[in-house]
């Protein structure tokens, strides 16, 4: 009886010794939050000050069930590194897939991504550049070409190739501007605020997905 008694107290105590860490991996993963019923005028989220320069950007991506909270959906966590992970899954709800379910919380939004020629897929929890983040938009609406020169950027040389030109399309709509010292910075990690920013640029421009050309039916 005694034994029992000791064991029964063992696995309660090591139980209580992995909750902490349960409850971090359950605070990690973006949840699915209810769309408003309503436009909101104020932040849900416990980090986001009115005066905030993403306030009203985190409003707008909230709004449209787009970008979700953290912890619980109490905290939008605007310093966190976007990873690309989310980045695929945000720009799927976007296009109207329902990403809930899976045996990964991004596995929909990965899918969605290859299938439609977003992204190759891979590295889900590698955080996501500036650069990859235009890219992913700039692939959404069917790889638009621009002229835009870049020129105004001290830093513009550090962008990889495969973004060149998404990048001019970027700075030339508008969706992306350079950074308080004048740069570009192509290949640094983008925050959860500053996706927030280039969503609420590019849904207030209204681009879409190019819709899939008809085909005849065969004969």
């Amino acid at each position: 009886m005694k034994k029992r008694v000791i064991s029964t107290l063992l696995t309660f105590v090591m139980a209580l010794s992995l909750l902490p860490a349960a409850l971090a991996q359950e605070e990690t993963v973006p949840e699915a939050a209810a769309l408003p019923s309503e436009p909101i005028s104020q932040s849900p989220f416990d980090d986001v000050a009115p005066n905030a320069w993403y306030h009203d950007a985190v409003l707008c991506v909230y709004d449209r069930g787009i970008m979700n909270g953290t912890k619980k959906n109490t905290l939008f966590s605007p310093e966190t590194t976007m990873s690309r992970a989310m980045l695929m899954t945000v720009l799927a709800r976007y296009d109207g897939v329902d990403t809930t379910g899976g045996n990964t919380w991004f596995v929909k939004g990965q899918g969605w991504a290859v299938q439609s020629g977003v992204s190759n897929g891979v590295l889900p929890d590698a955080e996501v550049t500036r650069e990859q983040l235009v890219t992913m938009l700039w692939r959404y609406v069917g790889q638009p070409k621009s002229e835009e020169s870049l020129a105004g950027f001290p830093d513009a040389d550090h962008a990889s190739r495969y973004s060149q030109t998404a990048l001019q399309w970027a700075v030339e709509v508008g969706i992306l501007t350079g950074k308080k010292n004048g740069l570009l910075e192509p290949k640094s990690s983008a925050s959860r605020a500053e996706v927030a920013a280039v969503l609420m640029r590019f849904c207030e421009l209204g681009l879409e997905r190019p819709q899939e050309p008809e085909t005849e039916p065969a004969e």
